[in-house]
Parts: C-alpha cells; structure tokens; sequence
C-alpha cells in the first residue's frame, strides 16, 4: 500500500505531491491525445505530480525532474545569484540527509 499524497518540506514552502496514474495525469493536464504525462509540476498550486503507476526508478526521476522544475521556478523569485546559491545550497543539504562533508563526499564518491 502507498499513500497517495505527500506534504513534504520545500525550500521555501511546503510542496504537495500528489501520486496519479498516468492516464489520469494525460487526462486532466494534457491537451494532446499522443502524448502520456509521467508527472507535472503545477506551479500555481505548488503541486507536484508524479504517475504512480511507474516503476521505482523511473518515478524517482520524473520525482526529481518536476522538483528541478519547482526550484527554477523557485529561482526566478529570488534577486541575485548569491540569493539563488543559499537557498539551493540550503535545499540540497536538507535533501542530502548528510551531518558532515566527509559522509556527503564518500557517499557521492565515484568508484
């Protein structure tokens, strides 16, 4: 059983991320009938969609390819790159999970 609908933290406000399938996605946001929705990022109502019909590795993804969409639009509100940099330096280390640089390096370090 997964939930169907998160609130999770944002970088300047709490994001909700609703799980749709795809054709209920396609269906309520998409105008053209080729085309199937795998996720959407409703920036008037800081919703996040993602199809929850996907597999694991490919929701993950489109998960994180809608937040990429959420933080650009989330930087066109800032003034300034250094405004910009502290606020994504600030998400990204929230997201990260790490206590110290050391953890963060070694876990993102290649082999």
């Amino acid at each position: 059983f997964m939930k169907r609908q998160y609130k999770i933290s944002g970088p300047l406000h709490p994001i909700l991320i609703k799980l749709l399938s795809t054709k209920t996605l396609t269906k309520q946001f998409e105008k053209r009938k080729d085309m199937t929705l795998q996720g959407l990022f409703d920036e008037d109502k800081n919703i996040l969609y993602v199809g929850s019909n996907l597999p694991e590795d490919v929701k993950l993804h489109v998960f994180f390819h809608e937040l990429s969409h959420m933080l650009y639009d989330s930087f066109q509100r800032l003034e300034g790159e250094e405004a910009v940099a502290d606020m994504l330096g600030a998400y990204l280390l929230k997201i990260s999970g790490a206590k110290t640089l050391e953890e963060f390096l070694l876990r993102m370090e290649t082999k």
